[in-house]
């Protein structure tokens, strides 16, 4: 699987297998990330060739809709929010908008 890590000024992409880091990038959030996501899996499709990433998980607020719904155009593959803090109960959680960086 893949996560794409979105917050404000800074983007993170790692592609994981069994909880083996195999592939992180530093990307700049904008206009061009998808773009940037795809040349990211090529670089990763030429050194493994034969564990391709079947997802990818976006973590940042649901105002990434619109990044989500390009990257599933522009790769064909299913993604999806993440979001951090699912199921959690605590008090004084991080906005929805910035729990992109709490991913990590």
């Amino acid at each position: 699987m893949a996560v794409l890590a979105v917050a404000e000024g800074w983007a993170e992409f790692s592609v994981s297998r069994g909880g083996i880091l195999l592939l992180s990038r530093s990307l700049v959030p904008g206009p061009n990330l998808a773009a940037e996501v795809r040349r990211s899996l090529a670089v990763y499709s030429g050194q493994t060739g034969v564990q391709p990433v079947a997802a990818i998980y976006v973590a940042g607020g649901p105002d990434n809709a619109a990044l989500r719904e390009r990257l599933h155009n522009l790769l064909d593959l299913p993604v999806h929010l993440l979001d951090p803090f699912a199921g959690s109960d605590q008090p004084d959680q991080p906005t929805p908008e910035t729990r992109g960086g709490f991913v990590g």
